[in-house]
């Protein structure tokens, strides 16, 4: 079986607690279907973080494939779990691993070494931006990974206010995968779905992943964005509830 023709993904998925993921990616289809209505396959990218691991969780519960870093929701196939990892590098950059199943990245190396590893391992390294995570030396470390580093993407997210603009987006240095990227805060789970982009490619049963790695790195294949950026009501709301969230712990 193959499922063919417009692909919706959303590159930046953050699932926090195994217990409620298989239900929370049930709710994504949903709104994956309003917010891209013409794709016929659903993508979520998971990018974990250090101490995480609900994509292993996951593989009791979804449908396999031949590939050890996706899984389907079920006999549909009309939504596709890809595994990834989220790692710190020494400078401070937070950089994803999309398509790696495997925690083989330690945190702490620097930027260019977990780039040179994870491209080794095949997977897609991705730098997010983050509220504040592109400026001074780390911004300066951006930009000259961007020149140096081939096959590097760069990733927005639907937290990202309407009026706060990023340049480096619109240069064509790099491709841009955009994602959810939703906060850990209750009730932001459902924004999965909502923020993305749309590909044309078509994805085996058997071996998604390794089709839409293909698909992403085609400098021809166009990657449209679906979705819209966070209202400034709705930037202030979420950064005030993480900072008070923070201050609690």
């Amino acid at each position: 079986m193959r499922s063919t023709g417009l692909v919706a993904i959303d590159a930046h998925v953050h699932l926090h607690d195994e217990r409620d993921a298989a239900s929370i990616l049930q709710q994504a289809a949903g709104t994956f279907s309003r917010n891209a209505p013409g794709a016929g396959v659903a993508v979520c990218m998971l990018a974990e973080r250090d101490g995480f691991d609900v994509f292993s969780a996951l593989r009791a519960q979804l449908l396999p494939t031949a590939e050890a870093e996706s899984l389907w929701l079920d006999e549909s196939h009309t939504l596709l779990v890809v595994a990834g990892r989220q790692i710190v590098s020494r400078e401070g950059l937070e950089i994803l691993g999309l398509a790696l199943a495997e925690r083989v990245v330690p945190e702490g190396r620097p930027a260019s070494e977990i780039v040179a590893a994870l491209r080794a391992h095949d997977a897609l390294p991705v730098l997010p931006w983050g509220v504040g995570k592109w400026f001074g030396p780390r911004g300066r470390l951006v930009d000259r990974l961007l020149t140096e580093e081939p096959d590097l993407f760069l990733g927005d997210n639907g937290g990202r206010p309407a009026f706060w603009p990023v340049p480096r987006f619109g240069r064509g240095i790099a491709r841009v995968l955009p994602g959810s990227d939703v906060l850990p805060l209750r009730g932001t789970a459902s924004a999965i779905g909502s923020f993305g982009c749309l590909v044309d490619c078509d994805l085996p049963a058997d071996r998604p992943a390794a089709a839409l790695r293909r698909a992403l790195r085609d400098p021809e294949a166009e990657l449209v964005r679906f979705g819209g950026l966070a209202s400034p009501l709705r930037f202030a709301v979420d950064q005030t509830r993480l900072r008070v969230g923070k201050a609690a712990a």
